[in-house]
């Protein structure tokens, strides 16, 4: 049973003998995450998170530095741009550069897969087999090569205004650090979008129109397999 959860890229809850995602709240009890024990047995707990006066974090509040705080929330990190509360199989949350909004860590550095970053002219940064590395962009000039294999329109904005494109809440606490604004506003069919993909606001940082980007790639069953069997190499899967 432990394999099929795993092949379906989730984990088992021994107490229910049931499927999860790891890190999800359901199976556990309310400001409860699923995660792994630390044993080598691959055996999965819920995990209750709290401050640093021992108050209970409620979902979908993690505890990180003392303070219960959201790990979707940008500011968690402070003023480290582009990363994100990111956790491990334990449900210990660091801040990392994070795929699912679409950066990779290259040579310590947060970079927007599929865009140049510091490779050179005609390449682009990608997550591969190997790892993060550059790779030859074969799309016609103005387009990146996207996770599904097809060409996608990409407009650098480094010219454009900073402060038109920062009004939402997050942006404007993001938008008094020093960065290029090329790593983080790109156009795709004609719309201006931040990270949070949203390319309108209105006076109070409420998105009134959000761009739908190409999807980046979410882990594979067999990347998910290759993830648990290294970190419990003694496990028979």
């Amino acid at each position: 049973l432990t394999t099929q959860c795993v092949s379906q890229g989730q984990v088992l809850f021994y107490s229910t003998f049931s499927c999860h995602p790891l890190h999800s709240q359901d199976p556990c009890m309310a400001g409860s995450r699923l995660v792994f024990s630390d044993s080598p047995c691959a055996q999965t707990v819920c995990r209750g998170y709290t401050d640093q006066s021992g108050q209970s974090c409620l979902y979908p509040n993690i505890s990180h530095h003392g303070q219960c705080v959201d790990p979707a929330d940008a500011a968690s990190c402070g003023n480290i741009l582009r990363r994100r509360l990111v956790p491990d199989l334990f449900g210990d949350y660091t801040c990392q550069c994070d795929r699912e909004i679409g950066f990779v860590d290259f040579n310590g550095s947060c970079h927007a897969e599929f865009l140049q970053g510091p490779c050179q002219k005609g390449e682009q940064v990608v997550f591969g087999e190997e790892g993060v590395e550059c790779v030859k962009n074969f799309c016609d000039e103005g387009e990146v090569v996207w996770s599904d294999g097809n060409c996608y329109p990409y407009n650098s904005v480094s010219k454009l205004p900073f402060r038109d494109y920062f009004n939402s809440e997050e942006n404007k606490s993001l938008a008094s650090y020093n960065y290029t604004l090329s790593d983080v506003v790109t156009t795709f069919n004609g719309c201006v979008a931040t990270f949070t993909n949203c390319c309108n606001t209105d006076s109070r940082g409420k998105c009134l129109k959000q761009v739908d980007l190409p999807k980046v790639a979410e882990l594979k069953a067999e990347d998910w397999l290759r993830l648990i069997t290294e970190q419990f190499p003694d496990i028979i899967w």
